[in-house]
């Protein structure tokens, strides 16, 4: 690597730099972080060079499904950087209650894991539900190594219409209802699927990916252009009840809550 920095800042900005901002991007943290990342570079490329060789199978055509060193970094610098945060900021002449400082800064910083714990609880298998209009993904992709399946079409001619859909038909009407199983009589309120396929040379056929997103949001028109559904709002309003952050020794970026009547969203 010819620019540890340079890694360094791409790598906190990719990975952290969601909760940098949620925090307000409190003063010399985010450069603290950085200059950490840096400096514990050379182990870093060290270990993940034997994390890859150990992960994957030699072709490296993509990353592992896996918690790498570089990750680990950037989370181990945070947490270092961000236990000093109090007394920079006390420095600097911005003096509060320490115990509300600390607890609201760890809320900020922390990676929050109640959304993956909350899907991880879902699987009892997740059901075979979804909107009458996606009911065409319910089709799989051929596996590569089907050979009988290589003229078969995929994605199916049924999601050409559905490019491009940002208001599923029929408003909130249109979620799927759970007939059976654990789940029965629940309504599905969103859906994160992706599909993929890898590419093959005999007989020769791109690489192909289809991603599905449907969530119920609550707008007061139609949907911004050119963005996902549940992706404008904090990710806490699907894992805990709405609260305003409090005031802090620093502000954080101000959002604010659903305020309309929901519409329900659908893939792009």
């Amino acid at each position: 690597m010819n620019d540890p920095r340079q890694y360094a800042a791409d790598l906190v900005d990719n990975y952290l730099g969601d909760r940098l901002d949620a925090a307000g991007n409190p003063p010399g943290l985010r450069e603290t972080v950085i200059d950490l990342v840096a400096d514990a570079f050379p182990d870093v490329e060290t270990l993940m060079g034997t994390q890859l060789n150990l992960l994957t199978n030699g072709h490296r055509s993509q990353l592992p499904d896996a918690y790498l060193a570089d990750h680990a970094a950037a989370e181990d610098a945070l947490q270092h950087a961000a236990a000093g945060l109090r007394a920079a900021l006390a420095q600097a002449g911005q003096l509060g209650n320490a115990q509300n400082f600390e607890h609201h800064a760890a809320a900020r910083l922390r990676d929050d894991p109640r959304a993956a714990l909350r899907a991880e609880l879902a699987r009892v298998p997740r059901p075979l539900t979804r909107p009458e209009a996606l009911v065409c993904s319910l089709d799989p992709a051929p596996w590569f190594s089907d050979s009988h399946q290589a003229d078969k079409p995929w994605p199916t001619p049924g999601f050409a219409s559905l490019t491009g859909l940002r208001i599923l038909p029929g408003g909130a009407a249109a979620l799927a209802r759970v007939d059976d199983g654990p789940h029965a009589g629940w309504v599905q309120i969103g859906l994160f699927e992706r599909q993929r396929t890898p590419a093959r040379r005999h007989p020769d056929r791109p690489a192909r990916q289809l991603q599905i997103i449907v969530g119920l949001e609550a707008l007061n028109g139609d949907p911004p252009p050119d963005t996902l559904p549940v992706s404008q709002a904090p990710r806490q309003l699907w894992t805990r009840p709405w609260r305003r952050p409090r005031s802090a020794s620093w502000s954080p970026r101000p959002s604010s809550a659903p305020t309309s009547t929901p519409r329900v969203l659908a893939p792009v």
